[in-house]
């Protein structure tokens, strides 16, 4: 009766340890943050854009390179539509052409690195007090766990997902043309907000288009 009781205390212990750890490691609550691209300057995320005096209609082309379907967006369309500008499918009607590119790519983030350290130990601390508890010492068993798990805690990933939005206007009536870029930073983001989060950005940079006159 004393080794089932023990056996039972060692597994009530190690599931609360195991579910700490998940919580430890658990998504933050959503944020975002974005950066200017190298070699571009502005407030909202790279340099103004800008189109012709006389443009209204415009074409727009967008590369998705990212696993996140970013395809659909609907605030930067919307807000192109406040401004006076009208969508239109083919370039012989355009009056300038937008182009959107998103690239995927990661920074290392030091945050997650501490997350997966303290829930490695932990969860370790909870596999080895079970086993340790199965052969008469729990305590050991336990120690031995959380050093191993801080250790893979240390090596597993910890890359911040991150989003480059590139983006230019080529006018077909007086050639003027514009960029900008900027680094979107999804540490904190959810996977389901990542479209709105983007298009959130995009919006922002496209807030130095004039209103059409």
């Amino acid at each position: 009766m004393k080794a089932l009781s023990w056996t039972c205390k060692t597994f009530g212990v190690a599931l609360a340890l195991a579910l700490l750890a998940g919580c430890v490691a658990g998504t933050p609550a959503p944020y975002y943050s974005v950066t200017s691209a190298p070699s571009q300057v502005g407030p909202s995320g790279g340099a103004p854009l800008m189109v012709g005096l006389q443009d209204r209609f415009y074409i727009v082309r967008i590369d998705d390179r990212t696993p996140f379907g970013l395809q659909n967006l609907p605030q930067s369309q919307n807000l192109l539509y406040e401004k006076g500008y009208d969508l239109v499918r083919r370039e012989r009607e355009a009056d300038f052409g937008l182009n959107i590119s998103f690239f995927a790519t990661a920074r290392d983030n030091p945050e997650a690195r501490a997350g997966n350290v303290v829930g490695g130990a932990l969860l370790g601390a909870a596999t080895g007090a079970i086993i340790g508890g199965a052969l008469g010492s729990p305590g050991q068993g336990a120690a031995i766990g959380a050093g191993s798990g801080a250790a893979l805690g240390l090596v597993a990933p910890a890359d911040a997902a991150m989003v480059r939005v590139d983006i230019s206007t080529q006018s077909f009536r007086d050639g003027t043309a514009s960029s900008s870029s900027a680094l979107v930073d999804l540490a904190n983001v959810p996977p389901y907000d990542v479209q709105r989060v983007v298009d959130m950005q995009v919006s922002r940079m496209l807030q130095s288009l004039p209103p059409v006159r």
